[in-house]
């Protein structure tokens, strides 16, 4: 090859290779085989030259040679065919159908039978695989914990039980004494697979060789189209940082793929293999939600423990990002700190419209403020849950808020992007090992379960998107953001719902948000007058403002994600200009007092039909007990005008029969043939 560099530190021979000789083996193969070409291949890769099996050749060269001489041995007297090229035809086929070590060994029985008497045909499975021998590829058993704990090697490698769950590293049966022993049998078994002998296997073939280099030398014919892993921008920015590597393409890249599973849908594709790269798609062509991108970056840049003036703080809110200095990257980028290393890392995902840069990032810095909250609460549940999971016990989320590990379990399930600040994972499991956390944790959990329904049915959605997708499944009917917050705690977008102000309650998810519209209504007239609609306009900065007494922890009262900062005034600047008499500011319920004001309403709720229903409950009984008498009235006067006697024995009669009905409403019955009898008694005494 013109060109070609010589690897004499890797171990090639120093020579130029048109004075190699290559042996080439008789051309009488089945030239669809491929194994004339195999063996040129690694006799070649193993410098196998002639004159050298006059001596005793090694382990490696044997098997060498014993494939050499069964690739030019015919498997009888009359064919073409040869031993080698048989054997790795039926082992293809083995392969392609899963046959167990049994099954290929009764196929062999059977075509032996039908060959003629001298054939070469291997006997069983054993003796094929020792013909091939010198293709197979090393691997090392490494004993494993049965639970997945450790691998018992290095420190572990003398041990005989797990060193962290107390695990037989064998398998134990029960001697005569009725105490258990170890066998010599492993109880789980991990095979390794040596790395560098199959990165050489690679290069033993023209044809693998040459692919090998492709990603630097092949052409794409679709350059618009990602074809190879090197058309990434993981392969792309590797080769910026280090470009004296990327120069020479035969450098080996390793890089992690999935195996056994088809992404994207395709369960017709034939493989199963799939390189995993964190790509930056091109501008425009992924749709990847902003606050997915926002949680893995501020999970990839958490802080940890905060310097600040007051003391060290857990960096629970996005706050904390800003107080910590950003150091350079591989690329020298550097800002001046995490909070600002997040919003510009996410900007590169997309592209923002001129004049809106100021807006995104203010829209991106208010969805992390929630996103470092939420990632602070899910770190307890997500550690109880891998807890669990390696003890192969399944737990869902509801569950792990109810259960309390100790200190040690929660230090032995650090999250990944907590792994770097081990110090902030010991203060948080402090705090949540102490007594009265339990307590507060159970009492804001039970307060969360009195809220009626969810709080939203926005998904990952937020109102303008929200706003968009309603639309679209309405014919195209468009809604502002006022309306988008109320719709958003009604329905999910593509529901049959519509807005109406004379709604009550009942009709949104969760009582708080029928608070919050009635709130904003009222202190819109306050500032717009009367006849202002809020269904007419969006969500209004100023009226936020007021309606929520500002923004507390750093979050307006409602529609949060669509307020614009940079033209909403803040709380100072309204107060300042505020006048007596004017539009009141008003103040936000806490969630102590919301919480009291739901119980009331609840409380008032169930007064009121509980006295409904009392009311409809002795209606019917008086309804039943007038039409009993009227019954009773009528069959007693039949049958007093039956006996002859006058009407004015009735009154009697019935006197007993209520009195007795009165004292025994219960049993109305017995006590109903009861009276009969005892009137009739009375009538007769008379």
């Amino acid at each position: 090859m013109a060109n070609y560099k010589q690897w004499t530190s890797h171990g090639e021979a120093d020579r130029v290779r048109h004075e190699v000789i290559r042996p080439r083996i008789d051309e009488t193969f089945d030239e669809d085989a491929g194994v004339a070409d195999m063996l040129n291949d690694y006799a070649e890769a193993h410098n196998f030259e002639e004159g050298c099996r006059e001596e005793e050749p090694e382990p490696s060269a044997k098997a060498y040679y014993d494939m050499l001489d069964a690739a030019q041995r015919p498997l009888h007297g009359h064919t073409n065919v040869y031993q080698l090229d048989a054997i790795a035809r039926l082992m293809a086929v083995k392969s392609q159908f899963s046959m167990s070590h049994r099954n290929f060994d009764v196929m062999l029985t059977v075509i032996a039978s039908m060959l003629p008497e001298g054939h070469n045909l291997p006997k069983n499975m054993y003796e094929s695989q020792k013909l091939l021998r010198a293709l197979k590829m090393p691997y090392e058993e490494i004993h494993a914990c049965p639970k997945g704990c450790v691998l018992f090697r290095k420190e572990h490698a003398e041990a005989l039980y797990c060193p962290k769950c107390s695990s037989s590293r064998y398998l134990e049966v029960e001697s005569g004494d009725g105490e258990k022993r170890q066998t010599p049998v492993a109880a789980k078994i991990l095979r390794y697979l040596p790395f560098i002998p199959r990165i050489q296997r690679l290069y033993m073939t023209e044809e693998t060789a040459k692919q090998m280099t492709w990603h630097k030398k092949g052409v794409r014919y679709h350059p618009e189209n990602r074809v190879h892993p090197a058309d990434g921008e993981s392969w792309t920015h590797f080769d910026r940082i280090h470009h004296k590597k990327a120069d020479e393409a035969r450098n080996v890249r390793v890089a992690l793929a999935t195996d056994g599973f088809n992404p994207y849908g395709m369960g017709d594709a034939p493989y199963t293999c799939w390189p995993v790269s964190w790509t930056r798609p091109r501008e425009g062509s992924h749709k990847r939600k902003v606050n997915g991108i926002l949680g893995v970056l501020c999970r990839q840049h958490y802080p940890g423990l905060v310097q600040l003036p007051e003391g060290l703080e857990v960096a629970d809110t996005f706050d904390h990002y800003a107080a910590v200095n950003d150091v350079e990257d591989r690329e020298g980028t550097k800002f001046n700190n995490l909070m600002d290393r997040v919003i510009n890392e996410m900007l590169d995902f997309y592209r923002i419209e001129e004049g809106y840069e100021d807006l995104a990032r203010q829209v991106a810095r208010t969805a992390c403020h929630k996103l470092v909250k939420d990632m602070m609460y899910e770190a307890r549940n997500q550690a109880i849950i891998d807890l669990n999971t390696a003890m192969d016990v399944q737990v869902k989320r509801k569950e792990a808020v109810k259960i309390f590990p100790t200190k040690e379990q929660y230090l032995a399930v650090i999250p990944w992007w907590m792994a770097a600040h081990n110090d902030c994972w010991d203060v948080l499991v402090d705090k949540w090992c102490a007594e009265d956390w339990a307590v507060r944790h159970e009492a804001c959990r039970q307060r969360r379960l009195l809220m009626q329904g969810p709080s939203h049915h926005q998904g990952s959605l937020s109102l303008n998107e929200y706003a968009a997708k309603y639309s679209d499944a309405h014919g195209g009917q468009p809604i502002n953001t006022f309306e988008a917050f109320a719709l958003s705690h009604k329905g999910k977008a593509s529901a049959p719902i519509h807005y109406n102000p004379e709604d009550p309650p009942e009709a949104y998810s969760n009582p708080t948000a029928y608070s919050r519209l009635s709130l904003y209504s009222e202190v819109a007239k306050e500032v717009y007058g009367q006849d202002y609609d809020p269904r007419s306009h969006d969500l209004d900065g100023e009226v936020v403002m007021r309606a929520g007494k500002g923004k507390k922890h750093g979050l307006y009262y409602l529609g949060d994600s669509v307020i614009d900062t940079a033209s909403t005034p803040t709380l100072s600047q309204i107060l300042a200009r505020t006048v007596s008499g004017g539009p009141s500011i008003r103040e936000r319920p806490t969630a102590t007092q919301a919480l009291q004001a739901q119980l009331e309403e609840e409380r008032a709720r169930r007064e009121q039909l509980e006295a409904t229903l009392e009311q409809r409950v002795q209606a019917q009984v008086q309804a039943q007990m007038q039409a009993q008498v009227q019954d009773m009235f009528s069959y007693f006067q039949a049958q007093f005008e039956a006996i002859g006697h006058p009407c004015r024995h009735i009154r009697h009669g019935l006197l007993v029969l209520l009195f007795l009905l009165r004292r025994c409403l219960g049993q109305r019955v017995r006590i109903l043939r009861l009276g009969l009898r005892l009137c009739k008694t009375w009538i007769y005494r008379r």
